[in-house]
C-alpha cells in the first residue's frame, strides 16, 4: 500500500503542481467495499475492478484525463486517489487538478452482495497491487461497465485531500469541542468547523444517528482532518448538458454538502490548546474499531480520537511513513520502505458479515443443552490444561489422562492404578508398550465419550487394542466396521487376521470369523476372480480352514442347486 500523494515525483511538503503534466499513475491502493462484489482500485486515469481473474473498467480512461461526470467509460477523472466506499454503494474518490473535488461512483445494484448490512465498514485496504500499464495492455480482458454512473459530489475541498476512510456510526464521545456528531457552522468555500448538522450528518442532539450507513468520511489534510457526514444525499441523474447554478430553493431546503474541520485538541499536557500538525502531506492514516484515527506526523505517532483529542503514542518513526492497517491480531501495520508492526492491542475495524436467516435463528436460538460425553470430550480435547494427573507413553506420544476417568472406564487401567497390585500405580506416568498410537487415542476419546468415529484402516488396530484393555464394547463397534467393509478383494486378509485373532486373544473375535466364512462362501466366485493370489495364501497359511470354506462352499452349491430344481 503506498502513500496517497498522487504525484510522487512531487517535493513531499507541497501537493502537486495542477500545470504540471501528468502521467498514467500507478495502481493505488484497492478496497472492497462492503456491498459491491469484486476488488476495486485506480489504475492512470481510471477506476478498475478485479473480479476473479479479470479486470474490468469501471469508470474513466487508464490514459485519457478529464473532469466530466457521466456513465462508466464516458467519465473523466485528472487525478483520482483515495477511494473509499461510503456504505450504501457507492465510491468516492478524490479527483485533483485546479480544484479539488469528490466524485461519486454510483454502482449498479447487480454488482452489491445480497444480505451484507449496509452498516458493514468501509476504506482502503491494502492487498496486491496491479503494475503500471497492465490493464492497458490486456487489451479486451478489460471490459468496459456502462452502468455506473460518475457525478461531481463536491467542488472546491478546502485543501490538497490525501487520504480517506470511513468511520461507522457508533456512540459520541462526549469530551472535546469538536465531537464527530458536534454541531458546527458552515464557514464557506463548502467547508464548516465543528460539527454537522442533522440534516447534512444524519444526527440529532449532537450525536451519531444509529442509521445503518451514519457516520463519516474522513479525510487527511496536510496539517489535520477534514470529515464529510453520512449519509451522503441521493445521487442525482448527469445533467446532459453544464446547468447554470440553481437559486436556492425557499424554506426548507437541505443545507448545500460541506466538508467540515474536525478541531483537534490536546490529550496530555495543555490539554484543551490546539494541536498543530507539522506535516501530514502524502500520508495515509489507519482506523481502529473505536473510530480513532492513527497516523505518523513527522517521526510520531499520534492517536485522534473521535473527538479530536491527539495523543503522540511513538516517537522516533520513520518521517513520511503510512499507517496502513490495523491488523486482526490488534498490531498496527505502518512503515515507509519497510514494515513496521506495533503491538498497541488495538481493536481492528473488521467487515460486518452477510446476517442470513439461518445465522439470524441460530443467534436467537439458545445454547445446545450441555452433556457428560460432550464436556467430557472438551475436557480431552483442552489437555493439557493442568488438570491431567497422568501421562500414558506410547511410543514417542505422550496423553494427559486423568486417573479417576480412566480407572473408572476401563477395567485394564482400573487394576493398574487402582491399590498397589503394580509397582507403578502412582506413578505420574505410565507406558503401554507394542501399542498403536493412532489407536490409543482413538480408545481414549471412547473411555471419555462413549462414541469413536473408527476408520476401517484403523479398525483392526483399535480392535486388538480393545481386547488388550478389557473393552468388549469398544471391541464389538471396532469388529462391526471390519465386517462392514469386507470386498471379495479384502476377505482373506481379514479371514487370517481374525482367525489368528482367535487362536491368540480368544473368542471375542469368533463372531467375526464365522461371519467371514459366511460371506466368503456366498460370494465365492467373486473371490475366486478377484482375490488372485491371495487364496494361494490361504492354502499355505491355514491350510484347515482353507478346506472348511471348501466345504461350505460346496454344500452351499448343493443346496442352491436343489432349491433351483424345486422351483423348475
Amino acid at each position: 500500500m503506498g502513500r496517497a500523494d498522487p504525484t510522487p515525483s512531487a517535493p513531499a511538503s507541497l501537493p502537486p503542481d495542477p500545470s504540471a503534466p501528468q502521467a498514467p499513475q500507478p495502481p493505488r491502493p484497492e478496497l472492497r467495499p462492503p456491498q459491491a462484489a469484486g476488488l476495486y482500485f485506480v489504475c492512470g486515469h481510471a477506476v478498475l475492478k478485479l473480479l476473479g481473474d479479470e479486470v474490468e473498467l469501471v469508470a474513466g480512461s487508464i490514459q485519457e484525463e478529464g473532469e466530466a461526470d457521466g456513465e462508466g467509460p464516458a467519465a473523466r477523472f485528472h487525478l483520482p486517489h483515495a477511494l473509499v466506499s461510503d456504505g450504501a454503494g457507492s465510491l468516492l474518490v478524490v479527483d485533483e487538478r485546479g480544484s479539488k473535488r469528490i466524485r461519486r461512483l454510483q454502482l449498479p445494484a447487480s454488482w452489491r452482495c445480497a444480505g451484507i448490512a449496509a452498516a458493514a465498514t468501509g476504506g482502503t485496504a491494502a492487498g496486491s497491487r496491479m503494475p503500471a500499464g497492465t490493464a492497458a495492455a490486456a487489451g479486451g480482458a478489460v471490459a468496459a461497465a456502462s452502468a455506473v454512473t460518475v457525478t461531481t459530489l463536491l467542488t472546491d475541498a478546502p485543501d490538497y485531500l490525501y487520504s480517506a476512510s470511513r468511520v461507522p456510526s457508533q456512540p459520541q464521545e462526549q469530551q472535546g469541542p469538536a465531537a464527530w456528531g458536534g454541531q458546527g457552522k458552515s464557514n464557506g468555500n463548502n467547508t464548516s468547523s465543528g460539527g454537522g448538522s442533522s440534516e447534512g450528518g444524519g444526527m440529532s442532539g449532537g450525536g451519531m444517528s444509529g442509521g445503518a450507513v451514519g457516520g463519516w468520511m474522513v479525510y487527511t489534510v496536510h496539517d489535520g482532518f477534514y470529515r464529510l457526514p453520512l449519509p451522503l444525499p441521493p445521487p442525482q441523474p448527469v445533467p446532459p448538458a453544464p446547468a447554470p447554478a440553481a437559486a436556492a430553493a425557499p424554506g426548507g431546503a437541505a443545507p448545500p454538502l460541506a466538508l467540515q474541520r474536525l478541531e483537534l485538541t490536546d490529550a496530555g499536557p495543555g490539554a484543551g490548546a490546539e494541536v498543530p500538525f507539522r506535516n501530514l502531506r502524502g500520508f495515509e492514516h489507519a482506523m481502529d474499531a473505536e473510530g480513532s484515527i492513527y497516523i505518523v506526523d513527522s517521526d510520531r505517532l499520534c492517536r485522534v480520537s473521535i473527538g479530536g483529542r491527539v495523543e503522540t503514542l511513538v516517537t522516533g518513526l520513520p518521517e513520511r511513513a503510512s499507517c496502513y492497517a490495523v491488523l486482526p491480531n490488534g498490531f498496527l501495520a505502518l512503515g515507509e520502505g519497510s514494515l513496521i508492526l506495533l503491538d498497541l492491542g488495538l481493536q481492528p475495524l473488521l467487515p460486518q458479515m452477510p446476517v442470513t436467516a439461518a445465522a439470524a435463528a441460530a443467534v436467537a436460538a439458545p445454547p445446545p443443552p450441555r452433556s457428560l460425553p460432550a464436556d467430557l470430550g472438551a475436557l480431552l480435547d483442552a489437555q493439557p490444561d493442568g488438570t491431567a494427573d497422568l501421562t500414558v507413553r506410547v511410543g514417542e506420544r505422550r496423553f494427559h489422562c486423568h486417573r479417576g476417568i480412566l480407572s473408572a472406564r476401563c477395567d485394564y487401567f482400573r487394576q493398574r492404578l487402582v491399590g498397589d497390585g503394580f509397582a507403578d500405580a502412582r506413578a505420574a506416568e505410565l507406558e503401554l508398550p507394542d501399542t498403536d498410537a493412532d489407536a490409543f487415542a482413538l480408545l481414549l476419546r471412547w473411555l471419555y465419550t462413549g462414541t469413536a468415529t473408527i476408520a476401517v484402516d484403523q479398525a483392526c488396530g483399535v480392535a486388538e487394542l480393545a481386547d488388550r484393555l478389557l473393552l468388549p464394547e469398544l471391541l464389538g463397534v471396532a469388529l462391526a466396521v471390519v465386517a462392514e467393509s469386507v470386498s471379495a478383494a479384502t476377505v482373506i486378509d481379514k479371514l487370517l487376521w481374525a482367525a489368528g485373532c482367535c487362536e491368540t486373544r480368544g473368542e471375542g473375535f469368533g463372531g467375526l470369523l464365522a461371519q467371514l466364512k459366511a460371506w466368503y462362501v456366498q460370494h465365492h466366485e467373486q473371490v475366486a476372480a478377484e482375490a488372485g493370489a491371495g487364496r494361494k495364501r490361504l492354502v499355505s497359511e491355514a491350510p484347515e480352514l482353507m478346506i472348511e470354506l471348501m466345504d461350505a462352499v460346496a454344500v452351499w452349491c448343493t443346496d442352491a442347486g436343489a432349491k433351483r430344481a424345486r422351483r423348475s
